[in-house]
């Protein structure tokens, strides 16, 4: 589960990518049934697309989508970030400083892949300070969902404009400067929004576009299904329309013969 999940959220399997239950279990050494398990979680995040008997798809995210994401962010993330701080100890600090540690290794060595994945590190570090536990998953799931994108946006945001982002926020975290720190989160998260109007710009793809690849949508119902079909109830009216069979209740009455006294004289 960990591993697919890992491997659509990074690009490895880009939006449309079909996948197979023989294929996966082929891949991973295990029997089909953590495979289903596995894909039915996957399913629930909004990951895949699975249709019954035909194919199981990763499903792609629409370029609205991203664009409502990344305004979200601009929302939650600096007032997170500046109540977060408010509770992190000496401690606390040392681990989110390792992780940015981390990711000027992966910067030094030119690895975007391994840039996002420490910066995710710090970010998860600094949220898991929340009191409100809701708060920082939602966070995470948001980064999760744009992260999808993240090969597309290469070429836009580079790894020295990742690594100055981070910076600016590691030194307003060292200094416990709250105010700092959540102006800091709310410019980086209007360039992520920037960035991505910029690609969906770039790509010259409608708001509600899915990226080249993604599965297509349900097939709507052809015009032939919506089609009014004959009425199955007897007419009743009109030259001519076919009449069904009379009621019971409508059919009139048969009259009975009245028997005639006979005239004829009886035997005594």
């Amino acid at each position: 589960y960990q591993t697919v999940r890992e491997n659509i959220l990074t690009g490895t399997l880009v939006p449309g990518t079909r996948l197979t239950l023989a294929e996966l279990s082929e891949r991973f050494g295990v029997s089909p049934i953590p495979i289903r398990e596995a894909l039915r979680q996957l399913e629930q995040e909004g990951l895949i697309e699975m249709k019954p008997h035909v194919k199981i798809v990763v499903r792609g995210v629409s370029v609205r989508e991203a664009i409502w994401v990344a305004e979200m962010r601009i929302v939650l993330e600096p007032p997170a970030a500046r109540e977060a701080a408010a509770h992190m100890t000496d401690a606390d600090l040392a681990v989110i400083q390792a992780h940015f540690t981390e990711m000027l290794a992966y910067a030094d060595a030119g690895d975007l892949e391994g840039v996002q994945r420490a910066r995710l590190a710090v970010n998860d570090a600094l949220f898991s300070l929340l009191p409100n536990r809701r708060w920082h998953r939602t966070l995470m799931g948001l980064w999760e969902t744009l992260q999808r994108y993240r090969n597309a946006f290469q070429g836009v945001e580079s790894i020295e404009e990742a690594r100055a982002g981070t910076v600016r926020i590691m030194e307003a975290i060292a200094r416990r400067d709250l105010d700092e720190i959540e102006q800091c989160y709310r410019d980086r998260r209007q360039g992520t929004l920037d960035t991505v109007l910029a690609w969906a710009a770039r790509t010259e793809e409608q708001p509600d576009a899915t990226p080249e690849g993604a599965a297509a949508p349900a097939n709507e119902p052809s015009q032939g299904a919506n089609r009014s079909r004959p009425s199955m109830t007897p007419s009743i009216g009109g030259d001519g329309g076919r009449r069904g069979p009379p009621s019971r209740r409508g059919k009139p009455r048969r009259a009975r013969r009245r028997r005639q006294p006979s005239t004829a004289p009886r035997a005594r």
